[in-house]
């Protein structure tokens, strides 16, 4: 849809790593990792701010995160909370005059640019209560060659999942108690079985399922509209979930 609003923007950012992975990063939160001496936090502040569709920005962490999130130009800085879905909520409420539509962006996109920010709200349908990105396997592989695959295998294709969502904000209001089950039963596979259904599960299984039938099945369970976004910018589904992608980063970053 062409973009004629602000749209208020929730960024969670307590996102943790351990081991290894922590020491190859120089922190134990994404958020905090560097490029070029700036945080993905920074760069993702000033993104946002760069593509001239943001009204107001609140970012949600440990208080570390806080500190570089208000030199970094955020309008809110708010203490995380116990879950994903409670730092989305205290995001929401803190912003208060929320505008109708809000985003909600992860802290550990390191390649998010202004472009890639509008490309997606543009593409974004006007009905869809809540907008997720994906990115096609050979749209992201031309960008980004050679990368460890963690995309998902779908009847459709290989996709991954982007780390920028578009959601009404009266919608996400009403969902919260939708939003909380399915966070609860993430890492409970009978609890999860039970939510989606055992059919649908084996389906995903085999590979037979498709894009729109993974919508159409989450718009159920939340009880809203939603829309899978296609062809967006491949940088919206790169995040550091792994050190093989903190490595590949950094080297693509010195280019």
């Amino acid at each position: 849809m062409p973009i004629q609003e602000l749209v208020d923007v929730v960024l969670p950012a307590g996102g943790r790593i351990s081991g290894e992975f922590a020491q190859q990063a120089g922190t134990g939160i994404k958020a905090l990792i560097r490029f070029e001496e700036e945080t993905i936090l920074r760069r993702t502040i000033q993104a946002l701010r760069a593509s001239e569709c943001i009204g107001r920005i609140a970012v949600i962490g440990p208080e570390e995160v806080l500190a570089e999130a208000r030199e970094s130009g955020a309008d809110l800085a708010l203490p995380e909370g116990k879950t994903g879905p409670d730092n989305i909520y205290r995001g929401l409420d803190g912003l208060t005059h929320v505008t109708p539509h809000l985003l909600i962006v992860t802290g550990d996109m390191p390649f998010l640019t202004p472009e890639s920010v509008r490309d997606f709200l543009t593409l974004c349908p006007a009905a869809a209560e809540i907008c997720i990105p994906i990115v096609e396997r050979t749209e992201f592989e031309r960008r980004y060659p050679d990368l460890i695959r963690t995309d998902t295998p779908l009847r459709d294709g290989y996709f991954r999942l982007g780390g920028i969502f578009r959601v009404e904000s009266d919608t996400l209001r009403r969902v919260r108690p939708h939003l909380e089950q399915m966070f609860a039963a993430r890492k409970n596979n009978f609890q999860m079985a039970q939510l989606i259904g055992i059919p649908f599960i084996v389906r995903y299984m085999f590979r037979r399922l498709t894009v729109d039938q993974i919508v159409a099945r989450a718009g159920e369970i939340l009880q809203c509209n939603g829309a899978a976004v296609r062809h967006v910018p491949p940088e919206l589904a790169f995040d550091i979930d792994l050190p093989e992608e903190l490595a590949y980063a950094r080297k693509m970053d010195r280019r």
